[in-house]
């Protein structure tokens, strides 16, 4: 008989999408599978909605602690020789586990992935579509410290890989899934790339605990890369390629989409000292002219250069407005 895989659905007051994701876990076209729901405390009619599903699938439901211990209770519950984690508001298509069961047995890997989809919903009730290549990559820890993680719905788990006694850290409200696979890829797990995409992202108009809170967002990622640190250092496998990728994490946050350098020159310095501290030469990749600039005239250099250029576009859109009028 095929090996059982075990979706895991952690709910929380998605009630508008929880029936989808769980109609979509059920209409895999692998077999057999069993789908695991826990309603995380929703005060909405999720719980009702994850009801109707009777006997298809197991749900259990209890007090709001977090989505990371609802996926640990789901992982408690499993049967499965492989994992699959679902957010309440997201969607497999048909092939998901089919797909990646055909080679995932005999590659020898613990944890295969795909690439991404993401469904941005617009005000107007349209939806606007990005899609990503997640890749291949050489050292995965290596992307891991680089903040690239792949998404949640598109990874396999074989059970081997919680055997090791690693589980979602449930003090962490985001980046909880990147935090793990660092802790995942130190401890010597194997990764699988299978290219394509069967699985759907959405982003619904309501906030996320991420947008809600970018700034407690970036303290997370901050508290996990020193974390990671210290454990490489200790094992003695802090070598110039992970400080290197650590330290671009630390600039895309300095010099990223925050644009600290105008916004909290603080903020700015902080996170530049990390990486300079990491690695000295390591330069955020803007652009080839940022990069140049960066390496001539260093970090806060270049983006002196870059903040500028951002206000003079802006006085030059400005008084082209004022001429238009």
């Amino acid at each position: 008989m095929p090996p059982l895989v075990s979706i895991i659905i952690p709910c929380y007051n998605a009630e508008n999408w929880v029936r989808q994701s769980i109609q979509s876990a059920l209409d895999q076209t692998w077999s057999p599978v069993e789908v695991i729901v826990i309603d995380d405390g929703s005060t909405d009619k999720s719980l009702e909605v994850i009801k109707s599903f009777g006997s298809k699938i197991i749900w259990e439901t209890g007090p709001n602690r977090g989505a990371n211990h609802a996926r640990n209770r789901g992982l408690e519950l499993a049967k499965g020789e492989y994992f699959q984690f679902l957010d309440a508001d997201d969607y497999l298509l048909p092939g998901k586990i089919e797909r990646q069961m055909k080679v995932f047995p005999a590659s020898g890997a613990d944890v295969i992935y795909e690439d991404w989809q993401r469904m941005q919903e617009q005000p107007d009730g349209s939806c606007v579509w990005y899609s990503g290549v997640s890749g291949e990559h050489p050292d995965i820890l290596e992307a891991f410290l680089g903040i690239w993680v792949p998404q949640v719905l598109t990874v396999l788990y074989a059970r081997r890989v919680f055997e090791k006694n690693i589980l979602w850290d449930e003090k962490l409200t985001s980046a909880q899934d990147w935090e793990m696979h660092i802790r995942l890829a130190m401890a010597g797990v194997t990764y699988l790339y299978l290219p394509g995409c069967f699985t759907v992202i959405r982003r619904p108009l309501a906030p996320t605990i991420s947008t809600r809170s970018p700034r407690q967002l970036e303290d997370n990622i901050v508290g996990i890369l020193k974390k990671a640190e210290t454990r490489l250092n200790e094992s003695g496998l802090l070598n110039d390629r992970y400080k290197r990728a650590m330290a671009g994490a630390y600039l895309a946050l300095a010099c990223g989409t925050n644009q600290y350098f105008d916004r909290d020159r603080p903020r700015f310095e902080e996170l530049v000292q990390h990486a300079q501290r990491l690695s000295p030469s390591c330069v955020y990749p803007y652009s080839p002219f940022y990069t140049l600039m960066g390496k001539i005239f260093g970090v806060r250099n270049a983006e002196r250069m870059r903040s500028f250029k951002r206000r003079w576009l802006v006085q030059t859109d400005t008084s082209n407005n004022h001429q238009l009028h």
